[in-house]
């Protein structure tokens, strides 16, 4: 369904007005929630950012999570569920049919790790985000750069929340 359709549009305008209508009903202390029209544009758009109060309200709020959750592993490219058992060498190497994705860290800068991602299929369209739950159920987001030749490469910082979540082995990860 292209982004500009209007049936898509009133769908999510009236998921919209139906989250807002049960915010109005439930008491003035309770959180609001993440309205589903953003957690699709947050999904579906890399350029689109939720604010750092909706963020911090996925690791928190099991109902957006489950939402988000949801989104995702409909649309996602590949799922690579958690892991046996982690990795000794300091190298992730995680794979499924659609795709290999390898955490490297650097020779020439420590505090910096190279995430590769290797599609099997060299005439697949490519994935343009990849998406972290880590076991407590903090979610993170990479927008990936171009693909060539069914491969590309993403310079992450050692110690940031992408790096770590795909270091650990009980994180899942999807590709979008």
């Amino acid at each position: 369904m292209p982004a500009d359709d209007p049936v898509r549009k009133l769908a999510l305008a009236a998921l919209d007005a139906d989250a807002q209508a049960r915010d109005l009903m439930t008491p003035s202390d309770a959180a609001a929630r993440i309205s589903f029209s953003d957690l699709y544009r947050y999904v579906m758009d890399p350029d689109f950012e939720l604010p750092p109060a909706a963020l911090a309200r996925l690791a928190t709020d099991p109902a957006a999570a489950a939402d988000l959750e949801r989104l995702i592993a409909a649309r996602s490219f590949a799922h690579m569920p958690r892991q046996a058992a982690a990795a000794t060498t300091g190298h992730v190497r995680r794979e499924t049919d659609a795709a290999v994705l390898t955490l490297t860290p650097s020779r020439a800068t420590p505090s910096q790790i190279y995430l590769v991602i290797e599609l099997s299929d060299p005439d697949a369209a490519p994935p343009q985000q990849l998406f972290t739950r880590a076991a407590g159920g903090a979610w993170t987001r990479i927008q990936l750069p171009k693909f060539v030749n069914a491969r590309t490469q993403v310079l992450l910082e050692a110690g940031g929340d992408a790096a770590v979540a795909l270091a650990d082995p009980e994180t899942e990860v999807y590709l979008l």
